[in-house]
């Protein structure tokens, strides 16, 4: 699942947490998915990712194991626009990277490796 809502913060990419509204849904969670038996929960190290799940988690009383190539793409060194921009322009072609970035069909190939 993608992580629950997030305020962005420039420069806090690992480290940021969930907006009310997003720990809110994280509880929410919980009631829809603590009766289904699941007991294996992976995330990115990225504290949003691990703040959604984890109460879901701890009712299941299951730990989180963290994998490292599940983080978010590096979208690398950008002169013109917004972030928002450079994503769109990742996003448009499959093969495209930014000085220090990675495409689309490596982040798949990262995550493909995780699995």
């Amino acid at each position: 699942m993608r992580h629950a809502e997030s305020p962005f913060i420039e420069g806090m990419e690992r480290t940021r947490g969930l907006s009310d509204n997003g720990k809110i849904d994280a509880e929410r969670i919980v009631s829809l998915l603590a009766a289904e038996g699941i007991d294996l929960f992976i995330s990115s190290p990225f504290e949003r990712a691990i703040q959604t799940i984890k109460p879901l988690a701890d009712a299941c009383e299951k730990d989180i194991t963290i994998i490292e190539d599940l983080r978010e793409r590096q979208i690398g060194v950008f002169q013109e626009g917004t972030f928002k921009d450079a994503k769109r322009e990742v996003y448009r072609d499959f093969n495209f990277a930014f000085e220090d970035g990675e495409s689309s069909d490596n982040a798949q190939k990262k995550s493909d490796r995780s699995a």
